[in-house]
């Protein structure tokens, strides 16, 4: 039978253990990484020899997620899940680098049009070229403007003046905008427009993306970065995020409502070192960064794309999809990332240690 220092003994070693291993494991601000699909095989849940350092996704409310391969100049298709969809789309490429697809939207207008009818998904590359495909257009995107000199980077699309337009992020410094028509209005319509009066020297548009009905524009320089939030005619807003642990920022996303203690915040991707940070979206204040269930940082190498969906085949609403250009951009990883879910085991064996504690309280009081 017990004696009572034997129980105290006991109730320490309880709690002691299990609270010891309770943070190993219950962590509800963590996050896990799946790798739905990768080139390099066994890494991921697929395995796509085309997934070459993949930069944009884009898709519509049903279509699978439409990948942009930078490194093998194609665009391939995937389901929430990482099957793969029998379709790949070469992107034409130039002669001479820099080549291949960076940016890619959904078409959700009647204008851009490939033939007679509105193209589906559009992309940006690195050698000036806008592309588009429909299904008339088989398995190869048609290019439908250049501009010579310029790097393609990232891509938007929105509205203004109840006119869509394609906003396009050059590296040579500057954001191009084209109309329905495929006609480049940099210069007329836009003249002077996406301006940060305090960008210091040195930074140049990195990516573009729509963020509610304004569009958010990175920039990278040779340290840190910026975020700046424009209207869609191009007008200066305000200044999101600057400095600090931004390290070349490219994938932008609001976090869904289910995840863990970043739900509905601004969540902005380093390509510089792969980590996720998060921003509160209505004062934008730095909330922190995403860690995996160690408590270290989540980072993937040459970290791409931020994505959510509501909608689609084998796709997590509560998800954060992304992509990265994984070993120096040779090969890829299409994943997602969930809030860490504590296993029933790790909950019982926590609540064991507390209620051991507890009671270790309880005892010591009474023989005080």
């Amino acid at each position: 039978m017990f004696k009572p220092h034997s129980i105290d003994r006991f109730l320490k070693a309880t709690c002691a253990i299990a609270l010891a291993f309770a943070p190993m494991y219950l962590r509800a601000d963590s996050f896990t990484q799946t790798n739905l699909v990768s080139n390099v095989p066994g890494l991921a849940v697929t395995t796509d020899p085309n997934l070459q350092n993949p930069w944009g996704v884009s898709f519509s409310a049903t279509s699978p997620f439409w990948v942009a391969n930078q490194a093998a100049g194609n665009s391939t298709l995937y389901n929430g899940a990482g099957a793969i969809t029998p379709l790949v789309v070469t992107i034409p490429p130039s002669a001479t680098p820099p080549t291949g697809p960076t940016g890619t939207v959904f078409n959700n207008s009647t204008g851009f049009k490939v033939g007679t009818a509105a193209s589906n998904f559009i992309f940006d590359t690195l050698n000036g070229t806008i592309a588009a495909w429909n299904s008339s257009a088989g398995t190869t995107a048609q290019v439908m403007a250049t501009t010579p000199g310029a790097v393609y980077t990232g891509l938007a699309q929105n509205t203004s003046g109840g006119a869509t337009f394609l906003y396009a992020a050059s590296a040579t410094g500057s954001i191009h905008v084209f109309d329905s028509n495929w006609n480049d209005v940099t210069s007329t319509m836009f003249s002077g427009k996406f301006t940060d009066p305090s960008l210091p020297t040195g930074y140049t548009p990195f990516n573009i993306q729509t963020i509610g009905s304004n569009l958010y524009v990175t920039y990278s320089g040779t340290t840190g970065g910026f975020v700046d939030e424009y209207d869609t005619s191009g007008n200066f807003i305000k200044r999101i995020a600057s400095g600090g642990a931004l390290f070349s920022p490219w994938g932008l996303v609001i976090a869904p409502a289910n995840f863990g203690i970043f739900s509905n915040d601004l969540l902005v991707g380093n390509f510089g070192n792969g980590e996720i940070l998060a921003y509160d979206p209505t004062t934008d204040a730095f909330l922190g960064m995403l860690d995996g269930p160690n408590g270290q940082p989540l980072v993937n190498d040459f970290l791409w794309s931020l994505e959510t969906r509501t909608g689609g085949a084998g796709v997590n609403l509560n998800a954060v999809y992304f992509t990265a250009g994984i070993d120096n951009q040779k090969d890829g990883i299409f994943g997602e990332l969930t809030e860490t879910t504590p296993e029933p085991a790790t909950i019982f064996e926590t609540a064991s240690g507390l209620i051991a504690l507890a009671l270790f309280k309880v005892r010591s009081r009474r023989r005080s």
